[in-house]
């Protein structure tokens, strides 16, 4: 996304075992989001729950993506999975990919 520039994300960090609840609400949904975003980015530990602002990015087919911001830390888009995908998706490739990719600063 466009908008002013920030320092990247740290780099690449194995899965981590955080759920993000998508189907009880808004309040819950920016609980687990913070809880992500705080995981991964050190900026984001000054961060307040209540600053956050949340937007669904359109257009995936297996996965839901979740543009999270607020003032003073870096944008992150945050992936969860879609419900039974790791029926059709290797996740332990996909994630040695996106490793890979990191890994190159690609992504």
């Amino acid at each position: 996304f466009f908008g002013a520039p920030h320092k990247m994300a740290p780099p690449f960090r194995n899965c981590l075992d955080l759920e993000v609840d998508t189907k009880s609400g808004e309040a819950p949904l920016h609980q687990s989001l913070w809880a992500v975003c705080s995981a991964i980015h050190p900026d984001w530990g000054s961060i307040t729950r209540e600053a956050l602002e949340v937007k669904m990015v359109s257009g995936g087919i297996t996965n839901i993506l979740y543009k999270v911001t607020a003032d003073g830390a870096p944008p992150l888009l945050v992936r969860v999975y879609g419900d039974k995908t790791e029926m059709i998706i290797d996740r332990k490739k996909e994630t040695h990919l996106l490793k890979q990719l990191s890994d190159s600063e690609f992504s």
